[in-house]
């Protein structure tokens, strides 16, 4: 069934897996010994059916968003598979099933393949979730599996829980703020979106969309509301940009890692991966989980 979930436990942590469903993440909470508190926005595990509804999903062969229906890239025009109306987003990967093709206790390993027709993507995808005693790793790559290079990007999509309370420490260089189409307009100070201190109040009334240039692959979220500090930390190709999405009255704010800048496609870069076919894209991600209310031991 496309919501059957995988269950992956460690520790006082567990997490739900949904593989039919884009191989998203459906939720990761923490049991305290009388109730379990939602790490990220948690999905109703029995009824997911959107990976939009869920507490992360994957974003390939390219992150965000690809405008106009393709984009020229070497002699010739790539024209992207028709899903939706609008600008093409966050990739193929969501859209589709993946396969386990491995499980413990602890871990599952997905797996994906698009197979484009005429000038689109071909490749192979491999995602890893991992649950560990204090928190959540995350890994994937992607394969070029077609006959010609081409542009590729990764991302990862989590949300999480948005409160009055909830403080997010960041350091990047620049802000590139989206304007109500979601294209980046010129970069500004990062001091436009945080205090002095490099920290970002996630206001629910405000609405936050952009991105963090060339951030330090690294977040904190203090959640006074949950109990939890939160410590995310990217790695590979995920630690240079940080997408930041959060529309005014939301409870949710999206924290998203990202391979390339949004409709990087259209624009070619040196920052954007172009593999050559047989060539590997990769990232990582990882959520450490600190429970405030637990009181420290004394000798």
């Amino acid at each position: 069934m496309p919501g059957s979930l995988v269950w992956l436990s460690a520790g006082r942590l567990q997490a739900a897996v949904v593989p039919g469903v884009g191989g998203s993440l459906a939720c990761v909470n923490l049991w305290d010994g009388s109730e379990t508190r939602p790490v990220f926005r948690g999905a109703r595990t029995d009824k997911i059916r959107d990976p939009r509804e869920a507490a992360l999903f994957p974003m390939v062969p390219w992150a965000d968003r690809i405008f106009g229906g393709g984009f020229n890239f070497g002699d010739r025009h790539w024209r992207l598979s028709p899903r939706s109306p609008g600008p093409h987003a966050h990739g193929y990967g969501w859209m589709c099933p993946w396969s386990v093709v491995g499980r413990s206790a602890a871990e599952v390993q997905l797996a994906h393949a698009w197979r484009g027709e005429g000038d689109d993507f071909s490749y192979d995808c491999v995602l890893a979730y991992r649950i560990e005693s204090d928190g959540i790793a995350v890994e994937i790559s992607v394969r070029n599996s077609g006959a010609s290079a081409l542009p590729f990007g990764l991302g990862l999509h989590p949300y999480v829980p948005r409160f009055a309370s909830t403080r997010i420490a960041l350091a990047a260089h620049s802000w590139l703020p989206a304007n109500a189409n979601g294209l980046l307009q010129r970069a500004c100070s990062i001091g436009t979106l945080v205090d002095s201190n490099r920290v970002l109040r996630a206001d629910p009334a405000v609405a936050v969309n952009g991105v963090a240039a060339d951030w330090s692959g690294n977040i904190q979220v203090d959640q006074p509301a949950l109990g939890l500090a939160l410590e995310f930390q990217a790695t590979g190709v995920l630690a240079r940009h940080l997408h930041i999405f959060a529309p005014a009255g939301a409870d949710y704010i999206c924290l998203e890692p990202v391979s390339h800048l949004v409709n990087e496609h259209s624009q070619p870069s040196a920052m954007i991966d172009v593999l050559p076919p047989g060539a590997e894209l990769r990232g990582g991600w990882r959520c450490i989980v600190h429970d405030k209310t637990m009181s420290p031991k004394r000798d």
